[in-house]
């Protein structure tokens, strides 16, 4: 197939060779010189800025000193200068397909009930949006819109798709009906949706691809080419990171060790040691749903982290989509722009919620502007302008509600902003909507509530589980938040003052407002700089009408709601958040469509040599971003070493003492049926034993069975008692944790050397069981001068020997006395 628009089947270089189908602009000549002059200067500053600035979290040294790297970091992917210890190889390819499938099998079961959501939704607002086969049958690339309408029904039915399979897990989990069988049957269902539905779409698609490279190829577009192969490398680096052992804290804690406990347990139930997995837990069900698919929580964890991968490319599809609508020209440069950018890498290959946050942004942002502008896909010409806007509201307030069944922030950062977008009436936006109308009543009164009202069920569909559930197990929808106005189960006001205080902004200095931008656009570690360097430039140049307007007339005002949108998210995100940087990631979709439109604009109308100029500065970027998502910086990678001996190792760098005693247990040195309380530690995922743990915002529940609720210490008898009600056969207590947490959040007083000195006293514990060498402690003279000041005021004991010899201890493990030894018969 043939396409007109050349920039729309190209990548990275878009659309360089159509500027003479721009119209002149209507500005004077002198003021069009000093803009694209103002544009080139920017171009070079921003550069030179971004590449001067250091990398906060890697020593601050800068991108310039590690371009020197660059170069041998690449050599290194592919004869790396040390051999790995681990077993590696292409034969350890093939586990990882097999993950891969069953990963492709969830996602396209999801997919296909998304389809049919969708499907009952148009019916549901009587309108036939994306249902109309024949058309997509008969359109061809050059049909204004098609494309548009191919990507919004992929791009929708995958998102929703996955929504809809999280709840559904949510609500079977609940009832204690987790089952491998019920949840392959949903998925064979779904896969059938899936093939009626979306086959021929994405054959459409595939075909567009295809189309690009094939012109690329024909016509010697190097560029293009090189802009095909780069991303497929960077969704190569991107498959291989999601199948991946995890090396992240709050992965461990509770985005992977929630899910575990569920499948462990067989059903979802409230966790009073674990505060975190009382969030909305909508990419956590996904994994969960993985894990009861593998019927194996470590093997799940490879499909779950890999499925959440999926978000990433899912993300680029919706750009492209939204582009091919408002900015076609600049389609696939944003799809681009965000596939390099290491923060998708990092969030992609992190089993964190934020990539799926970012593709419900985009989503809710994507289905608000089709309600408000009224500018139907060309899939569509029967609808009438009011179905379609509900239409369009309806599944906007359903990824919005899935944005919120990602985290409780949405309901700032996306819910609100995209409700009241329902409501207040953009003046040039109403303009185009009473102009393309073809219903006159469609901007009557009625839309003011109709709108709110239809965009708010939407909410509900996904958030409403999540709030329900709360409700019914702690009292408090939105549990641990707004303690004083709910309460809540297992709570009280010294947690709650607790929770406050960590998560609340460090400060409100009007400075930091500003230069919180800064740390956003270039001193972040996994920026990519093609953000900054398009970002001001569809202000910055004269805007050019394409002779057979190709691009609605409504494309300045979606720019202007991005922008609105952004800054939105950027204040909610400095006033009412600890503002760590993962929290504002989700405005990279918006960030990636200002900067292509932008970029595109640039790139439209300056001479070949300027044109050629820009195509090398994004090639390099392309270079860099792709040695920081491969190398350190980026994230763990286990490439091609073998996946059990790949978690092994990650096991040993985050919690060495867990993955000592998952050896000592596979070794016959410890029972397999212990069960270990843990005082300090939550990182438990690895754990390949049974256990007890709370985390830094619960309750400590050495303390809850040690001592009254008046802190008095309870007998020996009635802890022992308690102990052994619990069934709890050893104690571990994570020295270096605990004093982490004291300079951070606050950790409990009774977890010091003293209670476990008196719990030795009282013979409940017997002495700390010998860790191999090198585990359970550290030099004490690599401590900082402030640190040992704190533990030789808190905890002296915990420094052991003298000079050369003197040793932290870090963590200890000890046997539960089942009764005192004067108890016992003598031999």
């Amino acid at each position: 197939m043939s396409r007109k628009r050349s920039g729309s089947q190209t990548p990275p270089p878009p659309a360089a060779s159509h500027s003479s189908s721009l119209e002149a602009p209507q500005t004077p000549a002198l003021s069009r010189t000093v803009r694209w002059a103002v544009a080139c200067l920017w171009l070079v500053l921003a550069t030179v800025f971004f590449y001067v600035t250091g990398l906060p979290n890697n020593g601050n040294v800068s991108r310039l000193d590690y371009w020197s790297l660059v170069p041998f970091q690449l050599m290194d992917l592919v004869d790396p200068e040390f051999e790995s210890r681990l077993p590696h190889g292409f034969f350890y390819l093939f586990e990882r397909i097999g993950y891969s499938l069953v990963s492709a099998a969830l996602i396209i079961g999801s997919a296909g009930w998304g389809w049919l959501l969708i499907l009952g939704s148009s019916r549901l607002f009587k309108t036939d949006l994306f249902v109309e086969k024949e058309l997509i049958d008969q359109a061809t690339p050059a049909i204004h819109g098609t494309n548009a309408s191919t990507g919004n029904l992929l791009f929708f039915s995958a998102a929703l798709g996955l929504a809809t399979t999280s709840t559904c897990v949510l609500i079977v989990g609940l009832m204690g009906q987790l089952s491998t069988i019920l949840l392959a049957v949903w998925l064979v269902v779904g896969s059938a949706g899936a093939f009626v539905g979306l086959a021929q779409p994405s054959l459409r698609l595939s075909q567009l691809a295809w189309s690009s490279i094939a012109n690329a190829w024909q016509s010697r577009d190097l560029w293009t080419l090189l802009g095909w192969v780069s991303a497929l490398l960077f969704l190569w680096t991107i498959w291989l990171g999601g199948v991946s052992p995890t090396t992240d804290f709050d992965v461990k804690e509770y985005h992977l060790g929630g899910p575990k406990e569920y499948f462990l347990k067989g059903q979802i139930e409230f966790l009073p040691h674990n505060v975190y997995t009382s969030f909305p837990f909508l990419t956590e069900m996904l994994s969960l749903a993985a894990m009861v698919l593998m019927n194996d929580w470590l093997a799940g964890s490879y499909v779950a982290t890999l499925t959440l991968a999926f978000f990433g490319p899912l993300t680029a599809l919706g750009l492209w989509a939204l582009c091919e609508k408002w900015f076609p020209q600049a389609a696939l440069l944003s799809a681009w722009i965000w596939i390099t950018i290491p923060w998708t890498y990092r969030l992609s290959t992190i089993a964190y919620v934020e990539e799926a946050f970012s593709c419900y942004l985009l989503a809710a942002f994507l289905a608000a502007l089709y309600g408000r502008s009224f500018n139907l896909p060309q899939i569509s010409r029967a609808a009438s302008s009011a179905a379609h806007a509900n239409f369009w509201w309806w599944i906007s307030g359903l990824s919005a509600g899935a944005a919120f069944g990602c985290k409780y922030p949405a309901l700032l950062f996306v819910v609100i902003p995209i409700g009241l977008a329902t409501i207040i009436r953009f003046p040039r936006f109403h303009k185009a909507d009473s102009s393309t109308s073809e219903n006159p009543s469609a901007g009557s009164l009625s839309t003011w509530w109709i709108w709110p009202l239809i965009f708010s069920a939407g909410v509900l569909v996904f958030a409403g589980p999540w709030l329900i559930k709360n409700f019914w197990q702690t009292g408090n929808p939105v549990y641990p938040l707004l303690y004083s106005v709910f309460g809540g189960l297992d709570w009280n006001a010294a947690l709650n003052e607790k929770w406050r205080r960590g998560h609340a902004p460090p400060h409100y200095s009007p400075l930091s407002f500003v230069t919180d931008v800064y740390d956003i656009l270039a001193h972040s570690d996994w920026q990519s700089g093609l953000i900054l360097l398009g970002l001001p430039l569809c202000w910055i140049l004269p805007a050019a009408r394409k002779k057979n307007h190709e691009q609605p007339e409504d494309s300045p005002d979606v720019l202007l709601l991005a922008l609105l949108f952004l800054a939105w998210f950027y204040a909610t995100w400095w006033l009412f958040t600890h503002r760590i940087d993962r929290f504002w990631a989700p405005m990279l979709p918006l960030l990636c469509l200002i900067s292509a439109a932008g970029l595109t604009r640039f790139s439209q109308s300056v001479p070949h040599v300027v044109r050629q100029s820009l195509m090398v500065l994004l090639g390099a970027s392309a270079v860099f971003n792709f040695s920081i998502n491969t190398g350190p910086v980026g994230n763990y990678n286990s490439w091609l070493t073998k996946l059990s001996a790949a978690s092994d190792f990650t096991a040993r760098t985050t919690c060495p003492e867990i993955a000592a005693i998952n050896l000592a247990i596979e070794e016959g040195a410890l029972p397999k049926d212990i069960r270990v309380l843990m005082v300090g530690e939550a990182e438990i995922f690895d754990a390949r034993f049974d256990l007890r743990y709370n985390t830094v915002f619960d309750f400590c529940l050495l303390e809850e069975w040690c001592t009254d609720p008046d802190g008095q210490w309870r007998t020996a008898d009635e802890i022992r008692a308690r102990l052994a009600q619990a069934g709890i056969t050893h104690l571990f207590v994570n020295w270096r944790e605990i004093l982490r947490y004291r300079t951070s959040y606050g950790y409990t007083d009774f977890a010091n050397p003293r209670s476990i000195e008196k719990l030795q006293q009282m013979q409940l514990i017997g002495e700390p069981i010998r860790w191999p060498e090198g585990i359970g402690e550290r030099n004490a003279e690599d401590l900082s001068a402030s640190d040992r000041q704190l533990i030789e005021n808190w905890a002296p004991q915990l420094i052991q020997g003298l000079g050369s010899n003197e040793k932290l201890i870090t963590a200890q493990l000890f046997p539960v006395m089942t009764e005192p030894v004067s108890s016992r018969p003598s031999p």
